[in-house]
């Protein structure tokens, strides 16, 4: 990670809440040219991931679905020179990634093949077991 340019430490919780790690990567260009199409960008980015995983963190330590605090969502994610992103932002984004979204119908024996280069990704929830195959490749 280092050699990548990641930093990273651990946060002091405050009492009641899990410790958690702070990592800062280096800078990423979010909009990059498509590595099959080099005349097509796409938008190579995770922050919707961020205001999940906030979110996430906050019911678990609420046990609810209370509102996150800019203070709270600092946590996850700040800008380069340590300035908030708006919480209201990423909720937009949010918005926009779901308008654009395609569910797959899945059926039985289904695989799907997905490029982390072109294409965000997430699940919805299900019921089954799950099983999952994954290859990381150059």
């Amino acid at each position: 990670m280092q050699r990548l340019g990641y930093s990273w430490y651990w946060v002091n919780p405050e009492v009641g809440e899990e410790a958690h790690l702070c990592a800062t990567s280096p800078k990423l260009d979010p909009v990059r040219a498509a590595p099959t199409n080099q005349n097509k960008r796409v938008f190579f980015n995770q922050v919707v991931a961020q205001l999940a995983n906030a979110e996430e963190w906050n019911r678990r330590q609420h046990g609810d679905d209370s509102v996150i605090d800019q203070t709270k969502l600092n946590q996850f994610i700040q800008f380069g020179d340590g300035s908030a992103v708006s919480v209201d932002v990423l909720k937009e984004a949010r918005k926009i990634c779901e308008e654009c979204a395609v569910e797959l119908q899945w059926e039985a024996g289904d695989v799907a093949l997905l490029d982390n280069y072109l294409v965000m990704h997430a699940r919805r929830d299900f019921e089954g077991p799950r099983r999952v195959l994954a290859s990381l490749v150059r």
